[in-house]
């Protein structure tokens, strides 16, 4: 069964990637990213919001783009990696999307200003996130 924090976590990834300018962003290079909040819904449980430690996501995720891969450190230690599958540019943005053991998630990057909003969702679970993301 697929648990919110499953979701939460492929959603979170998700969120870190963008870029501080239209210009800067590289798919050739690493695209580091921090979460800012997330609100996580159930089905008929609600909504939370808070930070990514109330859904056990990482703080910080490096979107590989190169290695088709985005990963992090949960707090409680875990290292997490989930694999990219689509990746688009349209109308100043880039989308990221991918999906794994019933969890489908979208990361939008702003290539103007480097905001990522990524969204997350599997049966009766969604997750937004919203954060921040540069490239060295």
């Amino acid at each position: 069964m697929i648990n919110r924090k499953n979701i939460l976590f492929v959603t979170a990834v998700s969120f870190f990637a963008g870029s501080t300018s239209a210009s800067a962003l590289n798919t050739e290079e690493v695209i580091h990213c921090a979460i800012i909040e997330a609100v996580s819904c159930e089905l008929r449980m609600g909504c939370e919001t808070g930070g990514a430690d109330m859904v056990n996501l990482p703080n910080f995720v490096q979107i590989d783009i190169p290695e088709g891969q985005l990963t992090g450190n949960r707090p409680d230690g875990t290292k997490l990696a989930t694999p990219i599958e689509r990746i688009e540019s349209l109308d100043g943005s880039t989308i990221i999307q991918g999906g794994e053991e019933g969890v489908g998630w979208t990361i939008l990057l702003s290539e103007e200003n480097g905001s990522m909003t990524v969204s997350g969702s599997s049966d009766g679970v969604g997750l937004i996130i919203f954060g921040a993301c540069f490239q060295e």
